[in-house]
């Protein structure tokens, strides 16, 4: 089945829906899969991801797990 076909196929039954739990469930999904940005090697990321990824770079700025921007410009000089 061509995308396009499937989507009209998703709207047609999106409109009969009459919970709106099932409704605020399909909402999540599409905000979960929403590709919200990229990853340097041009990888799309979604939404789940990208705040999974934030969680990460918080615990690791809270275990001193960071390179200051001098020590950076140090490292990089040797690239």
């Amino acid at each position: 089945m061509k995308i396009h076909t499937i989507k009209l196929n998703i709207i047609k039954r999106i409109i009969q829906v009459r919970d709106s739990n099932v409704l605020n469930k399909i909402n999540k999904l599409l905000d979960e899969e929403l590709i919200v940005g990229y990853t340097p090697n041009g990888t799309p990321i979604n939404l789940k991801a990208y705040k999974k990824r934030i969680k990460k770079a918080e615990k690791d700025v809270e275990l001193n797990k960071v390179m200051s921007q001098d020590e950076l410009k140090k490292e990089s000089e040797c690239w």
